[in-house]
């Protein structure tokens, strides 16, 4: 059945979208727009994703034809997702994937999740961030650091510190990038005290602090009370042969400057 829709009938529908004739567009059946969107999905014709994604989501009536897709399943998801936000149509596209995840079910691949957490953290959508996390739990997904780094970072974007450490203790897995995010949350949160526990409880667990990690810590010591602080912050820098490193050295010199 495929095969026969991708010669006349795939190409009358890529002249509509291009036309955008909304009208005639709604007169193909379901399949040849799953194939529309299954294709870029498997060839990543981008060219012709981004016409499907564009043209679906400038019609307002056009949403359902993107929620019909009941059978091709994460393939529609990630190709709708990244065709559409492609052509600049990130925030309604956003509004469907969560859709299909809520009403379909469907389970999107590892690099889907972290497209829409990021557009999630940048848009400030607590709400859409939570389904996603829902999603993710339902799935089984919580052994995957990368995701699990995603969500925190999405939730400290969205000024839910909260829930970043409830995501970042629940972890079966972490990772320096981990401890790294979760110390740079709290720091520009303002909480040097929470920022300066989890930087020594990582070292409690043998994770090795990297050059992120002392630029960030360094950021607690803002007064004159923390210079003894950042002195030991130095020596450990130093021991950990990040003596040489600009960034960390710059990051030193301002945290002097304030402490005196």
């Amino acid at each position: 059945a495929p095969s026969r829709y991708r010669g006349r009938e795939l190409h009358e529908l890529y002249g509509c979208m291009e036309k955008k004739s909304l009208a005639v567009c709604q007169c193909f059946p379901p399949l040849p727009w799953a194939l529309a969107v299954g294709l870029w999905s498997r060839r990543k014709n981008e060219a012709f994703g981004c016409s499907v994604g564009h043209w679906s989501l400038s019609f307002g009536g056009a949403f359902g034809k993107w929620r019909s897709f009941s059978f091709i399943g994460s393939h529609a998801t990630s190709a709708v997702w990244e065709s559409s936000k492609a052509c600049g149509q990130s925030k309604q596209a956003l509004e469907v994937s969560l859709d299909w995840l809520d009403r379909r079910g469907f389970r999107p691949n590892t690099g889907v999740y972290v497209s829409l957490l990021q557009e999630c953290g940048n848009r400030r959508d607590l709400e859409g961030g939570n389904r996603i996390r829902a999603h993710i739990a339902k799935f089984r997904f919580k052994a995957n650091v990368y995701l699990g780094n995603q969500l925190i970072q999405m939730y400290i974007k969205c000024q839910s510190i909260t829930e970043a450490r409830q995501v970042f203790d629940k972890m079966p897995v972490r990772n320096v990038v981990t401890w790294n995010i979760m110390i740079r949350g709290y720091a520009r949160h303002e909480n040097g005290e929470e920022a300066l526990k989890l930087f020594w409880q990582m070292q409690r667990e043998s994770v090795r602090p990297d050059n992120v990690t002392f630029i960030s810590i360094l950021k607690v010591c803002v007064s004159p009370g923390s210079l003894k602080l950042g002195k030991l912050l130095h020596v450990k820098i130093v021991e950990g042969g990040f003596g040489s490193d600009i960034v960390v050295g710059n990051a030193l010199l301002n945290m002097y400057g304030k402490c005196g």
